[in-house]
């Protein structure tokens, strides 16, 4: 499996099954503690490293690569990591689960196993010990087979909360006509952003940006994108003065990479919407490239980028400022990267 179709499972995943059911009980696993210099976390090749925002004093946290990685996030306090992996690759996003691995006891524990499935499209954690994600508790219809079903199941898919150590579990969106994932917390930790499929009319499939407060409260429809493939909307990310939320779009005006690879032959770009003015929109990226899954800290803007428009073609972490200026690839073959918290 190469990096584009690692991450892209989640966007491009049509249908939905059942996921296998693992125990929560604690264990030990061997884990390195994260240096107090680190400012990005990462994964690659299953493995999960730290680094500077050079791309270098790289520091191996795991060492078990037996499970196909999403997304990692730090806790505030620096000693716990939530991420979430594809239970079944096959299918990817779907089959997603979250895990919480505890730096200082050097354990691993599932969340919510007995979820059909948590973590699809992202994890992110706020100042208060809490992570979120979206997730689906039971679907609808286990064996979908009309249209209708398929909505239903689509509609199961919330945006929840739970503390790291597995209490406190919220939905914070609860919604039936939407389907919630790629969720971000702000950097504050007052908002959180998200992209939302309406799946009240199938044919269309209409992807949104949205944000709410921290607790669910006051949802904000913040922009329409198109759909998959074609003009969709990605993973948000609210900037540390929440002024702003940047988020990725299908650029279809531009030939896609990789046009061999059904998982991959898209192109993207990172967008910038002023929250004072919705409709004043800035795209950072140069166009061509897909740039994804972007993450905000200070005027500095981490982002994944695919693309085969260079020689050699590439697949990593880059790194860019808030205007698009000084662009940079900071560590190729690195996948998705984050923002390690102060």
């Amino acid at each position: 499996m190469n990096s584009a179709s690692n991450f892209l499972f989640g966007y491009l995943i049509l249908v939905f099954f059942s996921c296998t059911k693992e125990a929560s009980t604690d264990f030990s696993v061997r884990l390195n503690a994260i240096p107090n210099s680190a400012k990005i976390i990462f994964h690659e090749h299953n493995l999960i490293y730290t680094m500077d925002e050079n791309g270098e004093n790289i520091t191996q946290i795991t060492f078990d690569n037996s499970r196909v990685l999403e997304h990692v996030a730090v806790s505030h306090d620096r000693t716990k990591i939530a991420l979430n992996y594809f239970s079944n690759p096959s299918i990817g996003g779907i089959s997603s689960k979250v895990l919480v691995l505890d730096l200082s006891q050097k354990t691993i524990k599932h969340i919510l196993p007995n979820f059909e499935m948590a973590g699809n499209g992202g994890v992110d954690s706020d100042a208060h010990g809490n992570i979120y994600f979206s997730a689906i508790s039971e679907f609808p219809f286990a064996n979908p087979t009309t249209i209708e079903e398929y909505k239903a199941n689509a509609g199961a898919n919330d945006i929840y909360r739970i503390a790291f150590d597995g209490s406190g579990l919220l939905n914070l969106t609860n919604t039936s006509n939407y389907g919630e994932a790629d969720v971000s917390v702000s950097p504050n930790s007052n908002y959180i952003s998200y992209m939302a499929t309406n799946i009240t009319n199938p044919e269309a499939s209409f992807t949104e940006i949205w944000i709410r407060d921290i607790n669910g409260d006051n949802p904000q429809l913040i922009y329409v994108g198109g759909q998959g493939g074609i003009s969709s909307v990605h993973d948000p990310e609210i900037s540390p003065d929440e002024d702003y939320v940047i988020f990725s779009q299908v650029n279809s005006n531009v030939p896609p990479n990789f046009p061999n690879n059904p998982l991959a032959n898209t192109a993207h770009d990172i967008i910038k919407v002023n929250l004072a003015a919705i409709n004043t929109i800035t795209v950072i990226t140069q166009p061509g490239p897909i740039s994804i899954i972007p993450d905000w800290k200070g005027t500095k803007i981490l982002f994944l980028e695919i693309t085969d428009k260079t020689n050699p073609p590439h697949a990593g972490i880059a790194l860019i400022n808030q205007d698009g200026s000084d662009y940079q690839l900071i560590k190729n073959g690195a996948n998705i990267g984050k923002w390690i918290p102060n």
